[in-house]
């Protein structure tokens, strides 16, 4: 009998235990972490100012009945021909040299007025040699329909050791054929001169 005792006092113990456990709800709260304030980054010094590009100087000799126009980034001059035949257009724009890809040039305007692809092997008949700029280039003429109307491209190209130089005069097949002579005049007036270097 005296075995049995100690077991009483453990189950009276357990009995007041589990009550009290049934009213007290246990929670769970959760603290919020403290913001991490990032380390302020060094600003990066200004970038320096960037010049642009410094453009050759050009001059040329304006024929007749020319009138310049404003020069763009793309286009290094511009000009405007008044005619009875319509409004004519000579432009002058510089781009990376373009030197054995005459292939794709011709064939970019002749897509410009209809015409299909040049073949490899047909390029050297549609191309001729042309006094431009002091310089021997190339020349080649489209004819084709823009809108419905005859139109006709003289274009003419310099290769050089930094860039290509493409002068194009554009217009209505008559007008374009009555201002050719003066647009290689043009061609051989033109200078391209070194480059200005121009401010920040």
């Amino acid at each position: 009998m005296t075995a049995r005792f100690p077991t009483l006092p453990l189950v009276a113990a357990a009995t007041l235990l589990l009550p009290g456990c049934e009213r007290h709800d246990i929670r769970v709260y959760t603290v919020p972490k403290e913001p991490v304030v990032p380390e302020r980054a060094a600003s990066p010094p200004p970038e320096p100012a960037r010049a642009e590009r410094p453009r050759p100087q050009l001059s040329w000799q304006l024929p007749e009945g020319w009138k310049e126009q404003q020069a763009s980034e793309i286009y290094a001059a511009q000009f405007q021909i008044a005619s009875p035949e319509g409004a004519l257009t000579v432009s002058v724009t510089p781009l990376p040299n373009l030197a054995g890809r005459e292939n794709m040039v011709v064939n970019m305007w002749r897509q410009q007025v209809g015409q299909p692809p040049l073949e490899a092997d047909a390029l050297k008949d549609a191309l001729a040699p042309a006094d431009i700029a002091g310089e021997t280039g190339q020349l080649f003429e489209i004819s084709g329909q823009r809108g419905g109307a005859p139109v006709r491209i003289v274009t003419a190209m310099l290769h050089r050791a930094d860039s290509s130089w493409f002068f194009k005069l554009d217009g209505s097949e008559a007008g374009v054929a009555a201002q050719k002579p003066a647009f290689l005049e043009f061609l051989k007036s033109f200078r391209i001169g070194s480059p200005t270097p121009s401010s920040p």
